[in-house]
C-alpha cells in the first residue's frame, strides 16, 4: 500500500510540476499607413522584415538596438525608435495600422516559442 501512495505522490509531483514559459521577445514594429494607398503599407511591412534581418544578421542580440538606432537615418521610410518600438508613418498617416515582431527568421511563425521545464528532468541534470 506504502508503494503505491509513494508513485502516486511521484506521478502527481511529476505532473503538476511542469510549466511552460514564453521566451519574450522585445523589438517590435507599428507601422501607420497612408489613407490614400493601402499596397504601401504592407510593402513597407516587408522591406522593414527584410531590412531588419539584414541589419541583425551575425550580430549578438545585445547589439541590436545600437544597429537599429545607427540605421534609422539611412532608411527610405520616415522612422523614429522608442522602447523597443520601431515606428513608421507613412504618407498622411491617416490610414490602417499594423504592428507586429520584428524577427530574425523570415520563415519561422511569429507565434512566440514555449518552452516546457519538466521538475524531474531539472533536479537530476
Amino acid at each position: 500500500m506504502s508503494k503505491k501512495i509513494l508513485m502516486l505522490i511521484i506521478l502527481s509531483l511529476f505532473c503538476f510540476n511542469m510549466k511552460a514559459e514564453a521566451s519574450s521577445w522585445e523589438y517590435r514594429y507599428h507601422i501607420i499607413g497612408d489613407s490614400q494607398n493601402r499596397v504601401n503599407l504592407y510593402q513597407a511591412k516587408n522591406d522593414l522584415l527584410v531590412s531588419f534581418k539584414e541589419l541583425v544578421d551575425g550580430l549578438d542580440e545585445q547589439y541590436y538596438e545600437q544597429a537599429i538606432l545607427d540605421q534609422l537615418d539611412h532608411s527610405s521610410y520616415p522612422m523614429s525608435y522608442r522602447n523597443h518600438t520601431i515606428y513608421l508613418t507613412l504618407g498622411d498617416g491617416d490610414g490602417k495600422e499594423i504592428s507586429g515582431e520584428l524577427i530574425t527568421d523570415l520563415c519561422s511563425s511569429q507565434e512566440q516559442e514555449i518552452e516546457t521545464h519538466f521538475f524531474f528532468l531539472d533536479l537530476f541534470s
